[in-house]
């Protein structure tokens, strides 16, 4: 099915085949964890291409034709695209001797299929995503004063990779009181304070599949008057952000929306990343949630998976991101966390 929806892809990008070498893209396609190799997808059939590593297990899990690759293999097709992504320089010379045909340079071009998932994804972005849930459940559980940041992280790891896990997405982001306002801590000796505001943002890979979500909480208290507003201010804008979601919509209005709730209470030279971002076997993926962006106006359809994530840091003082996951579905969305 994959395969197929790859071919179906050739004549709209203008070509007659296409050259894959991301090994991303070659599992999305192939199920197969290659650290090198590469497919060529065309009408007439679909060729896998590995080094002698590989070839035994290929051939008997590869759902298309497997050939060992040669240094002096020539393919003879016309008009051959390949991904200027994720083909290097020399990646590229080595092609252009290989291939006969007209390269065709092509910036992502499996990037809109990816982006819709398939039933069998859904299953596995649901299960990483119940992981990582229960991951943060239970740091929130450990949490206690004087524990530090670096703690709290180690022990979402450790309980994650314990339940089934096959790695953490990203490097788990534990910020404590001032380093809130930081999107992007990286967990240190910070100690937890009573009333401190805390920032987690967690994710796990389950069948090589990426989670996301991020939560920010008070410990015991309520913590600073102003970041209680904050924190309002940004369930809001996440919540109106959410009700767009469904097909149809162009994916910069979400954006928009968030944009003008937080411009309304001065607030949005705060607001210093996007909104969003795809989500699959990458935690980054195609498409860009920003009302500017390179993705502005692509429209949401059923199947796609991304994370809404609105956020504002005040330097000195805190942060807040709330940050979901969800799926579009028929007619509006799905969200893989609990609100």
């Amino acid at each position: 099915m994959r395969l197929q929806k790859g071919i179906a892809l050739l004549p709209k990008l203008q070509v007659n085949a296409l050259w894959v070498e991301d090994p991303m893209d070659l599992f999305y396609f192939t199920g197969l964890v290659l650290s090198a190799g590469s497919l060529l997808l065309q009408q007439n059939g679909v060729i896998l291409f590995v080094d002698g590593r590989y070839f035994e297990i290929a051939k008997k899990k590869s759902p298309c034709k497997v050939v060992l690759m040669k240094k002096e293999e020539v393919i003879q097709v016309d008009r051959i695209g390949f991904d200027t992504n994720t083909i290097t320089v020399s990646g590229f010379e080595t092609l252009k001797k290989k291939c006969k045909g007209t390269l065709v340079p092509l910036p992502s071009p499996l990037a809109q299929i990816r982006a819709i998932k398939d039933t069998e994804e859904m299953i596995s972005l649901h299960k990483g995503a119940n992981l990582a849930w229960r991951g943060f459940e239970h740091v929130c559980s450990i949490l206690k004063e004087g524990i530090t940041e670096k703690q709290v992280a180690l022990e979402f790891q450790i309980f994650c990779l314990k339940n089934g896990a096959e790695k953490l997405s990203f490097e788990t982001i534990i910020a404590f009181g001032e380093n809130s306002a930081y999107p992007h801590h990286v967990s240190g000796s910070a100690k937890l304070k009573k009333g401190d505001i805390v920032l987690i943002d967690f994710g796990v890979i389950v069948d090589r599949y990426c989670s996301d979500c991020t939560r920010t909480i008070f410990f015991q208290g309520e913590g600073n008057v102003k970041l209680q507003k904050i924190m309002t201010l940004v369930k809001k804008a996440e919540k109106e952000a959410l009700l767009l979601c469904r097909p149809g919509v162009k994916l910069g209005k979400l954006d928009e929306r968030v944009r003008e709730i937080f411009d309304q209470e001065k607030m949005l030279p705060y607001y210093v990343h996007n909104l969003g971002h795809g989500l699959g076997l990458q935690v980054h993926e195609y498409p860009r949630l920003r009302w500017n962006g390179d993705d502005k106006d692509v429209v949401l359809e059923e199947g796609m998976v991304f994370t809404v994530e609105p956020g504002i840091y005040l330097p000195g003082l805190g942060g807040v991101r709330y940050e979901d996951t969800i799926a579009i579905t028929k007619d509006g969305y799905k969200n893989f966390y609990k609100t």
